[in-house]
């Protein structure tokens, strides 16, 4: 990963995937994509460009004119305008899985939950989907 690339906060959940789209009433919005034989095979709107954190080795994501952020508040994310510790992340890539921890609050993963009328990406500390 290098500053400047755009990517996708996604998770695949049996054979329908997810890409988070944004963030309302301190949720992550998402949209459904294709899958077929374990890939995504179609063209995901919403990209977050990767910039450096707050911190050294930190990144934050940034869409429109937002950064994406964890404040501890339970599982709700947030945005903020400005580049802090609450919009800095963790981000590793493993196997085909990314870890997007929260620098802020560790432990605080952003995942995706596919219980029935909650479909929405988080932070979580336990448990849900993970992103791929």
């Amino acid at each position: 990963m290098v500053i400047g690339d755009e990517i996708v906060i996604s998770a695949i959940v049996d054979n329908d995937a997810f890409a988070m789209t944004g963030v309302e009433n301190s949720i992550g919005t998402y949209e459904s994509m294709t899958v077929a034989n374990d890939k995504v095979t179609s063209t995901v709107t919403t990209k977050f460009t990767l910039c450096e954190g707050y911190v050294d080795g930190t990144y934050a994501l940034k869409f429109g004119d937002s950064y994406l952020s964890y404040s501890g508040s339970s599982n709700k994310i947030y945005t903020d305008e400005k580049i802090e510790e609450v919009s800095s992340w963790n981000i590793s890539v493993s196997d085909g899985a990314a870890k997007i921890e929260s620098y802020k609050v560790s432990g605080r993963l952003l995942k995706y939950n596919k219980a029935s009328g909650q479909e929405r990406f988080c932070c979580y500390a336990s448990g849900q989907v993970g992103l791929t």
